[in-house]
């Protein structure tokens, strides 16, 4: 069973990096080094009911450091969530995200 998860809202995320660069400030990381990389989903548009979309979302290297994100510990949402301007990424309980994208243009991660 899935002990963590993250959601990333398609239709809201904007692609502007700022997910990315908060958890390597918070995780502290060396030039280089990202869990958090933001990246497209295809490297060509794609249509969704009439429309054309390209995706740029977060994607983790690795959700085990999300589980151990200092701002999580303290049972907040990580900052990487927290300074999401489309509010699209959310981490927290596997069957939440998966129930939440039932219905959405959605990506989870669980682990």
């Amino acid at each position: 069973m899935a002990k963590i998860a993250m959601f990333i809202d398609l239709d809201r995320c904007v692609g502007c990096f700022a997910c990315q660069n908060a958890c390597k400030t918070i995780n502290d990381l060396p030039p280089g080094v990202v869990w958090l990389k933001v990246t497209p989903k295809e490297h060509k548009p794609e249509e969704v009911d009439g429309k054309l979309y390209m995706d740029r979302f977060p994607v983790p290297v690795n959700l085990d450091t999300c589980i151990k994100c200092p701002d999580r510990k303290n049972g907040n949402q990580p900052l990487c969530a927290s300074v999401c301007m489309g509010k699209a990424l959310w981490i927290g309980d596997p069957d939440k995200a998966l129930e939440a994208a039932k219905n959405k243009r959605a990506v989870v991660f669980t682990k």
